[in-house]
């Protein structure tokens, strides 16, 4: 089998291969060789229609294999490109690896593929440009559209010497126009006005149906825009439309200071030369689209290559905002992950606000409640004017510095679920388009499933830490309980022999007063490395927090405003009632003392899933990854010494899990400090 960077390396060379078959051949060979299969089928849709497919036999291929593992490929729309399948005669080790890796190929593949595809129509879009080669010349090697534009205006005025061109588009349901390309000694590109009026629409509607218009003279009542012109010293005008292939409508409009200088004859040559512009234009727009594709392929690429060993999850988002705002050219790019309450700042880039400056979205704004109803179902949102009617308070702050367009796209887990928010946004309105935003889409699954096996990597580490501590607690505790014994066994023998003094009876008795607060902590050891469990049974989960509250209010001396949010139907779950009192009581002290001057605390327990979800959030000064990460360990604390034994965390940890749940908690400086429950709810019988 050959190593994944010599399979890459092949496969990358096999692109550069002139026979389209060929280098399907050479990349299924590659995939042959490196996964060690009996058969590759490679199946692509071919440039000209139709498909073409490739099968690679291995060598030693001497009957059926019934195993397989395929992938599809997709276009940039999301439609089928393709597909590959592998073949083995046994299982495949390590299938899910394989699968892994192979995504990774279908990547490659199905970016050669697409563009294979693409210069096929190119191709067929270059013969058809033939009748406008006068004026297209100069965009033969054109990849950029503003760039194309501008110079399909440059030649339109050599054309018809004129003084002013331009070319936009018009969008009639939004009311608004986008210049594309411009020219002209009379008017400043700044000056052209985005928004449509009625009159604006009026004026362009023989336009708008494919009719060329024709101003001889510029007299009487014109629209804002034409009005324009006049008022900058143009005479006659000519227009004429053109087609785009995603079917929005262009308008070219050639004015000159000469009055009469245009008539019926030169607007209708005109809408001819337009006709081939739409053609350029969408060439130039798929060229960029290839790259933006190509582009955003990278990217994703170098968001999961940041994934190193040891990588945080804060690392991976600054990698993926900065290749988001190369990708996207944005000005404002901001990854963001729920918590309960709020969100929480993973990486953030701005030309516009600080980052203290940042309302921080959460799935519980009231203001943007459908929008972000969408956002947890895993919705994108493209908002192309942020300035427009109804907008809510996190788009009217954005618009408020500066940011025009914004998209929003879910960051989800593997399971479909959205835990965090991607946000990208420019100053400029209009620039972003629905594939931008599928694009984004993409980006941030891909950030979801980094994000994901980063996590998921933090608990696996920290679930063996813990367990090796445990065990390692309850041996020492053990061991110290038989030295305890003997102590306390000596120490009774000699206060009950009667031969001590007063000042020797005293000794003895701290002596035995101090062993038996090392029982104590031995006690709690041994607590945190069983889990304490010890009675079993139903327990209902609001009772004990509404008496552990109770019973913990008096610590509070009336420094802690303490709000709780509980669901009226009971929550049961099987366990011991005491030791989960015992374990609340240790976090919501804990958090108390997190708050020495007094502070905020919420507590919530709600059902659903089969699970109990109790959060318990401080207003705190938080704590960063690595305290938040040591926080269950035994003796550890962050209080002074002397202050605290550290075991009160360490001892909730080990009760939890006993019971079957899980705990963690989710912190940043400055932010306070959540510690979220879950515990599956015991099956009541009927």
């Amino acid at each position: 089998m050959i190593q994944p960077r010599a399979a890459r390396s092949r496969m990358a060379r096999a692109r550069e291969l002139p026979d389209y078959r060929e280098a399907l051949c050479e990349c299924a060979t590659v995939l042959l060789e490196r996964f060690g299969c009996d058969t590759v089928w490679l199946k692509v849709r071919a440039p000209g229609g139709g498909t073409i497919g490739v099968e690679v036999p291995s060598a030693a291929k001497t009957g059926p294999a019934p195993h397989q593992l395929s992938v599809q490929l997709l276009d940039e729309l999301g439609a089928a490109l393709g597909g590959i399948v592998l073949q083995w005669r046994d299982a495949p080790p390590g299938e899910e690896a394989v699968r892994s890796e192979l995504a990774e190929f279908s990547w490659l593949i199905g970016d050669f593929a697409r563009r294979a595809e693409f210069l096929g129509a190119v191709a067929l879009q270059n013969r058809r440009l033939t009748a406008a080669a006068e004026i297209l010349a100069t965009l033969s090697t054109a990849t950029d559209l503003g760039a194309a534009c501008d110079a399909i205006c440059e030649q339109l005025r050599r054309f018809f010497e004129a003084d002013h061109a331009a070319l936009g588009t018009i969008d009639i349901d939004a009311r608004v126009r986008s210049v594309l390309g411009f020219s002209s000694d009379v008017i400043q590109r700044e000056a052209l006005p985005e928004a449509l009026d009625a009159a604006d629409i009026a004026a362009y509607a023989p336009a708008i149906h494919g009719a060329a218009q024709h101003f001889g003279e510029l007299t009487g009542q014109l629209n804002p825009g034409t009005e324009l012109a006049r008022a900058r010293g143009l005479r006659s005008l000519i227009r004429a439309p053109f087609a785009l292939s995603d079917g929005r409508v262009g308008l070219v409009s050639v004015a000159s200071r000469t009055a009469g200088r245009y008539a019926a004859h030169d607007a209708e040559q005109l809408l001819e030369l337009c006709r081939p512009i739409g053609l350029a234009m969408d060439r130039v727009a798929l060229i960029a689209e290839m790259a933006r594709s190509r582009d955003a392929l990278e990217a994703q690429a170098r968001v999961l290559a940041s994934l190193a060993p040891g990588a945080t999850l804060e690392a991976v988002a600054q990698t993926y905002v900065r290749e988001v705002r190369r990708l996207f050219d944005a000005s404002h790019a901001v990854v963001t992950r729920f918590v309960p309450g709020g969100g929480e700042v993973l990486a953030f880039e701005s030309e516009h606000l600080a980052r203290e400056e940042l309302v921080l979205p959460g799935p519980r704004d009231t203001e943007e409640a459908a929008v972000f109803a969408g956002i947890l179902r895993g919705q994108p949102l493209l908002i192309t004017d942020l300035t427009q009617p109804g907008m809510g308070g996190l788009a009217r702050q954005a618009a408020s510095r500066g940011i025009r367009t914004m998209m929003r796209a879910p960051i989800r887990r593997g399971d479909g679920l959205a835990f965090g928010l991607v946000t990208v946004g420019s100053g400029k309105a209009h620039a972003y388009t629905p594939q931008d935003l599928a694009r984004l889409d993409t980006l941030a699954s891909a950030l979801g499933l980094v994000a994901e096996r980063t996590e998921l990597q933090r608990q696996l580490a920290q679930g063996q830490k813990m367990e090796s501590l445990g065990a390692m607690a309850g041996n020492v505790a053990h061991e110290f309980n038989n030295f305890l014994t003997t102590i306390l066994g000596l120490a009774g023998m000699l206060r009950l022999s009667g031969r001590l003094g007063t000042e020797d009876g005293e000794s003895v008795a701290l002596i035995e007063d101090a062993a038996q607060r090392a029982a104590g902590v031995t006690e709690r050891l041994l607590a945190f490395a069983r889990g304490g469990l010890v009675s079993f049974g139903p327990v209902d989960l609001s009772k004990v927090l509404t008496d552990t509250l109770r019973l913990a209010r008096p610590a509070f001396q009336g420094r802690v405003d303490v709000q709780l949010e509980v669901q009226p139907a009971a929550l049961v779950v099987e366990g011991d009632g005491g030791q989960l009192a015992q374990a609340l009581l240790n976090i919501v002290l804990n958090a108390k003392d997190a708050m020495p001057a007094g502070g905020t605390l919420s507590v919530a327990l709600h059902g659903g899933d089969g699970r109990a979800t109790l959060t318990v959030a401080d207003s705190g000064p938080g704590m960063d990854d690595e305290t938040r990460l040591r926080l269950f360990e035994p003796f550890f604390s962050t209080k002074p010494p002397g202050a605290k034994t550290g075991l009160g965390l360490a001892i909730a940890y080990g009760i939890v899990r006993a019971h079957r749940g899980t705990i963690t908690v989710a912190s940043a400086p400055g932010e306070g400090a959540c510690f979220t429950i879950t515990l599956p709810l015991a099956a009541l019988s009927p």
